[in-house]
């Protein structure tokens, strides 16, 4: 893909990025100028579509995993999985 990208801080396309009554700070406009799909056997080859390839949710450490392992054990943990759907609620829209 080739284009261009621009942070805008306009005032019209932030209020139409609102979600729940909460705008955000800027919004990002993407241009497109090409894309290129030259091999369509390459998703067939990705296997993409074979479940016996897929990786199972479970074995997928979480955030609050992932972030108490690197910060040893200061930040995250199973507390910070829990909240976040709330957090996540309140802080990004």
């Amino acid at each position: 893909m080739n284009g261009r990208a621009r942070i805008s801080i306009g005032p019209a396309l932030i209020a139409s990025s609102a979600i729940e009554g909460k705008a955000p700070r800027s919004v990002l406009i993407i241009s497109i100028d090409t894309i290129f799909f030259q091999c369509a056997r390459a998703l067939v080859r990705s296997d993409l579509w074979n479940a016996a390839n897929h990786v199972s949710l479970a074995s997928i450490p979480t955030a609050g995993q992932i972030l108490a392992a690197l910060t040893a054990d200061r930040v995250g943990g199973e507390s910070y999985d829990k909240a976040w759907p709330e957090r996540a609620k309140q802080t990004m829209w």
